[in-house]
């Protein structure tokens, strides 16, 4: 009986650690899986936060490069007005020279209209006398 007994008691104790074993290794089997699973969130939050930087910095080169295409056509536009400017001012400054020169052409026709008419008023008065 007390061999029976110790047997019993024996295999009960091998029953409790196999079974302590068991329900080590599901905790650790458990444990395993979510250390992996956590890992997977890890990457795949890795993983998102990268291919978001990436659109960012996508979106910052074309933002860029649209301002940059932007500034080239503002600046020849820019060119394209002075330029402009300049024709008007030296159009305004050749017709203001052609101007005085047309006052003055006139001035001076009308003094010698002038000088011809006193000339022949002379004339006629020294005739007359």
């Amino acid at each position: 009986l007390f061999r029976s007994e110790e047997s019993a008691r024996s295999l009960g104790r091998k029953l409790r650690e196999q079974a302590q074993e068991q329900i080590r290794k599901a905790v650790e089997r458990q444990k395993q899986l979510q250390e992996r699973s956590r890992e997977q969130e890890l990457r795949k939050e890795r993983e998102s936060m990268s291919e978001d930087r990436e659109r960012s910095i996508a979106e910052l080169k074309d933002s860029v490069a649209r301002e940059a295409q932007k500034s080239k056509l503002q600046h020849a536009t820019i060119i394209s007005l002075r330029q402009e400017v300049e024709e008007q001012r030296q159009f305004a400054k050749q017709a203001n020279q052609e101007k005085l020169k047309a006052i003055s052409k006139a001035k001076d026709l009308i003094r010698q209209a002038r000088r011809e008419e006193i000339d022949k008023l002379k004339d006629k008065l020294e005739l007359e006398h």
